[in-house]
């Protein structure tokens, strides 16, 4: 799970950035904080995504739904559900109420060239 999240930052961040996504400033990429959930039985994740304000219109347009091209190179049978984010402890308390690991979450700052922190897995 961790490599295709891996590879999924970055197919996004050069969908949304061009090919020299990798130079831009940390702050001007795309982060975000997912939790996996029911890996034994249904393995799917809860995302929320920061991104640059200018670049809120081209995400949105790429995955407008489950059968868009750039979703459906990562999850052929799975489904996304894009909405805003109104209420983040709601979303947190909805996330965390199965994790009994700590560290069982995934940040978009590992997966930077840049990073200190790096993932044993």
């Amino acid at each position: 799970m961790r490599r295709d999240l891996r590879a999924f930052h970055a197919h996004l961040d050069r969908a949304l950035f061009g090919r020299r996504f990798c130079a831009l400033p940390r702050e001007r990429r795309t982060a975000f904080v997912a939790v996996p959930e029911h890996v034994a039985t249904n393995t799917h994740l809860h995302m929320v995504l920061r991104m640059a304000a200018d670049r809120k219109a081209e995400f949105e347009a790429m995955l407008p739904d489950d059968r868009s091209q750039f979703w459906a190179r990562w999850a052929q049978r799975g489904t996304h559900k894009l909405v805003p984010l109104y209420d983040a402890d709601g979303w947190a308390k909805y996330c965390l109420k199965l994790m009994t690991v700590e560290g069982d979450w995934f940040y978009s700052d590992e997966f930077l060239a840049d990073t200190a922190f790096r993932s044993a897995a």
